[in-house]
């Protein structure tokens, strides 16, 4: 099974603006299942998010290491430069071996 791991912006001004974040995750993840069948893993959606910072990136990066990098892909979020911990995923992606694709290259 193909997997693939979203990165992108969660933390932002306002609590609205978190869920927000929280929704174009999610939404990119139902674009990628329906253009390609791979399992998603939604971060934003995945913990409690009280949980503070360095914790939340120690678990999500434990998730990354988890991956098979024959069989999974990072797909980044437009925006994605901007968050701190999009930037981390990315670079342990590349670490990994994990291929990474922006989401409009996931969609093709």
């Amino acid at each position: 099974m193909i997997q693939f791991y979203i990165a992108g912006n969660y933390t932002a001004a306002t609590e609205q603006a978190n869920l927000l974040n929280v929704r174009r995750a999610m939404l990119a993840a139902v674009r990628v299942v329906e253009a390609r069948g791979w399992f998603p893993i939604v971060p934003h959606c995945s913990m409690n998010h009280e949980t503070p910072w360095p914790e939340a990136m120690r678990r999500l990066k434990n998730v990354l290491r988890g991956l098979d990098p024959k069989r999974s892909y990072l797909i980044l979020l437009p925006g994605w430069e901007t968050s701190t911990g999009a930037v981390e995923e990315w670079e342990l992606a590349l670490e990994l071996g994990i291929t990474v694709l922006t989401l409009e290259e996931a969609l093709r």
